[in-house]
């Protein structure tokens, strides 16, 4: 597996299959239904919204899995340093490395995609 791919299909899956997940259950369910209290509120703020201001939020919610996943990148790159890390991370597939700049092309095709 390529680098390219592993970030094309980490955008797949965290971005856009989630975001699709995200967009059935707003339509889907309703706050009423609901049984966790932060689905709950969030669910009745998503009903009381006109579709420009919906869209928003789910671009708000697109650009926090972005940044989400941008930051766990730059951990495995060695960009950012977690408390207590002694050492660097590795990501392998087989024997392959694929980590060391996880985080700029993950930025790059976003940016590509946009």
């Amino acid at each position: 597996m390529s680098n390219d791919f592993f970030v094309s299909a980490l955008i797949e899956s965290i971005v856009h299959e989630n975001l699709s997940i995200y967009q059935k259950m707003f339509k889907e369910i309703s706050a009423d239904k609901a049984t966790d209290n932060n689905w709950k509120f969030l669910l009745s703020v998503f009903e009381e919204l006109d579709t420009e201001n919906r869209e928003l939020l789910l671009g708000f919610i697109k650009q926090i899995m972005i940044d989400t996943t941008s930051s766990f990148l730059g951990i495995l790159d060695g960009n950012v340093w977690l408390r207590e890390q002694e050492d660097d991370f590795e990501l392998k597939h087989g024997k392959k490395i694929l980590n060391g700049d996880l985080q700029s092309r993950f930025l790059e095709k976003i940016e590509e995609d946009n």
